[in-house]
């Protein structure tokens, strides 16, 4: 049998070797159908439920520490609050309603506890309160707390109000004298009595606390010979006393010549001559006489005598502190201007004592590193302006009065 080129033909294998149809990918499609889509409706506002105040109903929420110590208490704590439809709030304001709320709570929790834990929670309130604030509270309850009314039953006492007196065999119960008989009205008024029974009780099983008060510092007076003594009890009773820090504060004592600046002392070193703030040398009398008002006053050697050492002025000036150590700059460049200047003598007169003068307050200013000082005060890249300017002046003035003139060798 003859073919043509391109015709198709079938070519029978047998039965067993007949192979199953490929599945196609367009199997797995099926029709595709439009669902109808349901009308869409308006949006609307929220509703809020009415209540007769305007705001939202109050959800009454329990703290996890209280219901962890209810539980092991066990105590079942009610996780909402009693139904709203259980209180008649058309004609009631929103305290009353809130107050019959607490109340039939109060109720509820104690209908749940035993009369070993209402005994219990009853000595904790008392042991707690002063036995004057538990009294008025009862005297207030039934004027604030427990308003009557007329036309709905009156509620019992709590459970812990009946049984507060139960040691000494007596009751205590709430004067509700509003709308009742006179037969009723005196024997409340009976009952009331017993409130000061009450209050004896309380104040003979309170503790007593006593805070103590430190006793009252001493009147200073300021012509008394331990002034000074008395103003450290009052303002630094916890701080160590030395005397001699305020012998300054004293009335000098020209018979006493321990002084190291005393007037009576013939001679002085250089260490020891005083200057003011503007370079000035103070002698020793006129140091005497100074104010303490004008600051030149100090706790160092000779603390009657007003001034400062060329020795305590270096240390000044290696003050953390700003501010002292500008003090001390500016006090230092008056004094090397005068120095320099000729004031205190001239070194390079032989046998004169202003250059004995000239010459150990020159050795005092190099053995104490003055210029070094200001000189890195000077050069500091950073650090307070004002220390750094009022060195600044004080080598100005030092350059300018010509320096240390020795004689030539």
């Amino acid at each position: 049998m003859a073919f043509v080129e391109g015709e198709r033909f079938d070519v029978s294998l047998g039965e067993e070797d007949e192979r199953p149809p490929r599945a196609s990918a367009f199997d797995f499609i099926g029709d595709i159908k439009e669902r109808v889509a349901p009308t869409p409706r308006a949006p609307t506002a929220p509703s809020l439920k009415s209540t007769t105040t305007g705001f939202p109903q109050h959800k009454k929420r329990v703290s996890a520490f209280k219901k962890q110590r209810d539980v092991s208490k066990n105590i079942s704590v009610p996780a909402e609050p009693p139904p709203q439809d259980a209180i008649n709030v058309e004609n009631a304001s929103y305290e009353e309603v809130e107050r019959r709320k607490i109340d039939q709570e109060n109720k509820q929790r104690l209908a749940q506890m035993t009369p070993a834990e209402i005994e219990q929670e009853r000595r904790e309130l008392f042991e707690g309160l002063s036995p004057a604030l538990i009294e008025k509270l009862l005297r207030r309850s039934n004027i604030d707390d427990n308003p009557v009314r007329h036309d709905e039953p009156q509620p019992a006492a709590p459970p812990q109000a009946q049984g507060i007196a139960s040691n000494n065999k007596k009751s205590v119960k709430f004067d509700n004298t509003v709308g009742t008989t006179p037969k009723e009205q005196k024997d409340s008024t009976q009952q009331s009595e017993e409130l000061p029974d009450l209050t004896q009780q309380l104040h003979a099983t309170a503790p007593d606390v006593h805070f103590p008060r430190p006793s009252a510092p001493p009147e200073l007076d300021e012509n008394s010979p331990n002034f000074l003594d008395q103003l450290h009890e009052k303002y630094y009773p916890d701080l160590a006393h030395d005397p001699s820090k305020l012998a300054w504060m004293e009335p000098a004592d020209d018979t006493d010549e321990a002084s190291p600046y005393h007037p009576s002392h013939a001679s002085l070193e250089p260490e020891q001559l005083r200057f003011d703030f503007k370079g000035r040398l103070i002698p020793p009398n006129l140091a005497r006489q100074i104010p303490t008002n004008q600051g030149l006053h100090h706790h160092g050697d000779a603390p009657e005598s007003a001034g400062y050492t060329i020795p305590e002025l270096a240390r000044l000036s290696r003050s953390r502190f700003a501010p002292q150590r500008s003090v001390a700059f500016c006090a230092l460049g008056r004094l090397l201007f005068r120095l320099g200047s000729g004031e205190f003598g001239d070194e390079t007169e032989e046998m004169s004592r202003g250059q004995m003068l000239c010459k150990g307050l020159w050795d005092l200013v190099e053995a104490t590193r003055v210029l070094e000082t200001l000189t890195e005060e000077v050069n500091k890249s950073s650090g307070n302006l004002s220390a750094k300017s009022y060195a600044e002046e004080a080598l100005w003035n030092w350059k300018r009065s010509g320096g240390r003139k020795r004689k030539a060798v």
